[in-house]
Parts: C-alpha cells; sequence; structure tokens
C-alpha cells in the first residue's frame, strides 16, 4: 500500500507569511523537514507548527494528537510539532553567501591566540586578515559552496550578477528549495557558472516543458542526488543544459528508466559520464534507454538491484567504464555477457553474490578471463602478464570441469573458449580428480639464497591444484615469510644425474601440477 499524499493544515495564514505549509524549514541542529500545517494544537493556546522531517528518526507521529488527525505524512511517524521560534529564519543567496564569504564571519578577535594560555601575550595570526580579505571579494568568487545555508529565496534582479558574478562551480545542496523557478532565478545570473550541484533539496515536479531560458546554457555538471527526480523529468530538462557532460541522479529510488533510447539521446548529446549509484534499477533491460547516448564513456550503477547482466543489442559504443559494485549479480554466466559492450576497459564489480563466493584472488582470475577487453578491474590496473595468466589458469580449469563435454557445449558455457584456444592452444582433457594430493610428506626448506644452508624445514601436504599463489600464503604462516618476499623453486634431481636443479614456480596463478613436482622433491623458499 503507498504512502497517502501528504494534505494541507487549514491554519489561517497568508502567503507572505512564514512559515507556510509545503515551505521547507530547517532547525539550528541541521535538521530538515516539510512544513504540513500551521495552527492552533487543541489543549494550547500557542500556534504550532506541524513538520514532516526528512528523516523519520526525528519524528514522534504522523500528524495526529490525542486522537484528531493535523496532518499526514508521506512517511509514517516521520512528524513533530514545534514552535516557529525554533526554525531558522530563511535568507536569500547573497544573504547566505555574505555569512558565508565575507570575513567568513569570523570577527578580529577570533583571528587572535593567546600563548601558553596566558591571555595577556596575544599574536595575531599571520595570513588570514589577507585570506579574509580576498574571500570578501564576492565579484572575484569562482568556487561557491553553500550548503545547507537555509536559502528559500532569491534576490532582486541583477544583485546577484552585480555581487558575484565570476562564480564557476556552485554548491546549493541541501538547502530549503521547492521551487525550480527559485533556482532559475539565482542561476540565469551566474553567465560563467559551470558546475552545480542540488542535492537532497526536495524540488517540484518540473513542467512538461520546462521554460528555463538561458539560465543553465553554459552548465556542463549537474547533481540532482536525492531529490526525487524520475529519469523522465531528467530528460525534460535536457533542452535547458544542452552543454551538459556530467550528469549525478544517485538516490533517487529510481525503479525505471521510462524514456526511448531516441528520446535519452536527443535531451543529453554530449553527456559523457551518467551516475545512476544507489537507486533501485532490477532489470537490465531498462538500460536500453541510455544506449544511444552519443558520447557515453561512464555509467555508474554501484548499489542497485541488477541480479543478472545481458548483453547489449545495440548501442553503447562509447562506454569504456562501468561500476556494477554492490549489486546483486548471481551468476559468473552475467560476467559473460559484459565482454559484449564493444570499448569497455575499465570494470568495478566487486560486492556481488557470484563474485563473492570464489573470493578476491579467484573473483580476479574470472572476471579478467571472461572480459577480454578491460585493462582495469576494481580499480587496479591489469598487466599483460596478469591476464595471460588468468586466462590460460582459467581455460584449464574450464576444461577440467567440462571434461565430457564437447566443444558446442563449452562454447555455449564459456563464449571466450574458442578464442583463448586459438590464443593458448587446446587444453589437455585430463580426468584426474581435482583433488589429486602429492605426497603427504612434502619437505619445504626456507633459506636466504640459492643453494644456501637450510635455515627451517618442515613436512607439508600439498594439493596439486592448489595456485602458486595459495601455496604461498599456506608458507607465509608456517615460514613467517611474506608471500610477496617469497622465491618458490621446485628442487628436484636431473634424470641421469646427481645434480639438482632448481626450477622456479613464478606465475602465481599456475597450478602446482603445472611444475611436475615428485615424491622426493624439495621445495625451496628463498626469502627475498
Amino acid at each position: 500500500m503507498s504512502n497517502p499524499e501528504p494534505t494541507s493544515g487549514q491554519a489561517t495564514h497568508t502567503s507572505t507569511e512564514w512559515p507556510a505549509v509545503g515551505q521547507r524549514v530547517s532547525t539550528e541542529d541541521c535538521r530538515q523537514g516539510t512544513v504540513r500545517y500551521r495552527g492552533t494544537v487543541d489543549g494550547t493556546a500557542d500556534e504550532w507548527v506541524g513538520v514532516e522531517w526528512d528523516n523519520p528518526a526525528w519524528g514522534k507521529h504522523s500528524g495526529e494528537l490525542h486522537g484528531r488527525v493535523y496532518f499526514s505524512c508521506r512517511t509514517p511517524n516521520s512528524g513533530s510539532f514545534v514552535r516557529s521560534s525554533k526554525l531558522m529564519p530563511p535568507r536569500s543567496f547573497l544573504q547566505a553567501l555574505r555569512a558565508r564569504y565575507t570575513d567568513f564571519g569570523i570577527a578580529k578577535h577570533d583571528l587572535q591566540l593567546s600563548l601558553g594560555g596566558d591571555s595577556k601575550v596575544v599574536v595575531e595570526t599571520v595570513g588570514w586578515d589577507k585570506l579574509n580579505r580576498e574571500q570578501s571579494q564576492l565579484d572575484r568568487l569562482r568556487v561557491a559552496g553553500l550548503i545547507r545555508q537555509g536559502i528559500l529565496f532569491a534576490d532582486a534582479p541583477g544583485e546577484i550578477a552585480e555581487t558575484a558574478p565570476a562564480i564557476v562551480d556552485l554548491d546549493l545542496s541541501e538547502n530549503l528549495f521547492t521551487s525550480w523557478e527559485v533556482i532559475v532565478d539565482i542561476c540565469r545570473e551566474l553567465k560563467h557558472l559551470e558546475q552545480l550541484e542540488l542535492n537532497t533539496n526536495r524540488l517540484d515536479p518540473l513542467p512538461p516543458v520546462p521554460q528555463f531560458s538561458d539560465a543553465f546554457a553554459n552548465l556542463r555538471v549537474l547533481s540532482l542526488s536525492n531529490t526525487d527526480i524520475s529519469w523522465s523529468e531528467a530528460c525534460r530538462l535536457g533542452p535547458s543544459v544542452p552543454r551538459l557532460t556530467t550528469f549525478s541522479l544517485g538516490s533517487n529510488s529510481l525503479t525505471q528508466l521510462d524514456v526511448e533510447p531516441s528520446v535519452a539521446a536527443e535531451a543529453f548529446p554530449h553527456l559523457t559520464n551518467l551516475s545512476l549509484d544507489n537507486n533501485a534499477l532490477s532489470d537490465w533491460q531498462q538500460l536500453e534507454s541510455l544506449s544511444q547516448l552519443p558520447c557515453l564513456q561512464q555509467l555508474n550503477l554501484r548499489a542497485n538491484y541488477f541480479v543478472e547482466i545481458t548483453a547489449p543489442t545495440s548501442g553503447f559504443k562509447q562506454l569504456t567504464s562501468l561500476n556494477i559494485s554492490k549489486n546483486r549479480v548471481a551468476t559468473v554466466y552475467s560476467v559473460d555477457q559484459l565482454d559484449a559492450y564493444p570499448a569497455l576497459d575499465a570494470l568495478t564489480i566487486h560486492g556481488n553474490p557470484a563474485l563473492d563466493a570464489s573470493g578476491t584472488e579467484q573473483a580476479r582470475v574470472m572476471v579478467i578471463a571472461r572480459v577480454g577487453r578491460i585493462k582495469t578491474l576494481n580499480g587496479s590496473e591489469i598487466e599483460r602478464k596478469e591476464r595471460e595468466d588468468s586466462e590460460m589458469y582459467y581455460l584449464s580449469h574450464f576444461v577440467a570441469g567440462f571434461a565430457n563435454a564437447d566443444e558446442e557445449e563449452r562454447q555455449s558455457k564459456y563464449p571466450r573458449y574458442r578464442e583463448l584456444c586459438q590464443k593458448y592452444g587446446t587444453p589437455a582433457v585430463s580426468q584426474t580428480s581435482k583433488e589429486t594430493v602429492l605426497d603427504d610428506h612434502v619437505t619445504v626448506t626456507l633459506r636466504d639464497a640459492m643453494r644456501g644452508p637450510t635455515l627451517k624445514s618442515a613436512k607439508h601436504r600439498i594439493l596439486g591444484t592448489s595456485t602458486i599463489r595459495s601455496l604461498k600464503n599456506i608458507l607465509q604462516r608456517s615460514l613467517r615469510v611474506p608471500a610477496h618476499k617469497q622465491e618458490l623453486y621446485c628442487v628436484t634431481k636431473a634424470s641421469d644425474k646427481d645434480e639438482l636443479l632448481w626450477i622456479p614456480m613464478d606465475h602465481d596463478l599456475r597450478e602446482v601440477n603445472y611444475y611436475n613436482v615428485q615424491r622426493g622433491d624439495e621445495l625451496a623458499v628463498v626469502a627475498s
């Protein structure tokens, strides 16, 4: 059942009174909410303000008191009554800007230090006066951070342009805006504005055809995270931001991208970076709406609800970077589909059930082997040797797992099977058990140099299918030598001589079996 839409209280007040029903308010301790009622409450003589708080934990009820309903809330138990004296009076843009940047609001005595706790010995802090003077010159200010400053109004036409004309980067997150018109009135006067953040403002829905003139004509970066905007609304905004390249729409509870691909492409012809993190998207097919964005290079889908990935039918020709971490991807076969993105070279995919079950090292090997184009995985560069080792290791393990399957079945289960066979050759199919034990008594020695004296010796039970990396981790615990400082060798006799051969076991992703360790051989660890 959906929560009821909030109802306006029936208190008597004029449109010029503050706070009015529907307006945003904040308290001294930075709690923000929306006014749902203003008037008297039974049993009291004074006027009260009924507020639905952004954080439900701040609420006490849903707008009812002693059996009477005064207002309703979108989220149950997120409302309470407060006196207007407890609410911070709202400010205009310039009031907030001057309070924040004119001398930082710092008095002369705040720029002095007392030495040794002696208030009689006062030293003025060097440089602060100069810094204050520079920041006080609002006409030169280029970056303005006005987060949580209680801004509700614009200023008289022309005043912002006259006072702070040089602003390029403006952060108005967590203020009291509900009206797009107020934001337009502010931004229209900032002719050089290129970056705008409006995160966590509860904005009214956009009109079907926004008439924002040239307010955002030069905007290149826009963030509307946690504003409850939909993808269709965002696309209606497109013609007003003709130069937009970076767009953040995180934490908006998005469940669908309900716009035709051609419409989205027309709305954002220059968009290169789109962030849809922390939403509720669960159907990979919804991404079709983004497929024709002509310049899209980076797509952030972190912390959504995707369970399955499907290959694109078309589009995404420029997509080079994809973040799908912290989702619910359930099978490794979904990872195979990512190889179909023609330009993908950077992938972030940690925090998904299909990979977490394998462990970090095995998951990395699997993803590298299944997605052939990527050069960076989870922020770490993939070296040529790591790719080769991963592909060879995974190919041999895959074939062992499908020993009785024909080539067509292998290809269907692993789309890169033929490609890797052409690259490395078809691996031999072994019927040997995966848990082959080399020997219950393999001798492992620790030395400080090749052919040097033995410093420590131990017997180990070693599985042939263990990777060299896994073996080093085991030896790290028993020999007290960090894995990254181990040089591992198989010491074996030449077939017809007494000479000992030192065979380096230097491919961390290969199995111990690869080095043909035999009964009586020694594994030597040289600490580097």
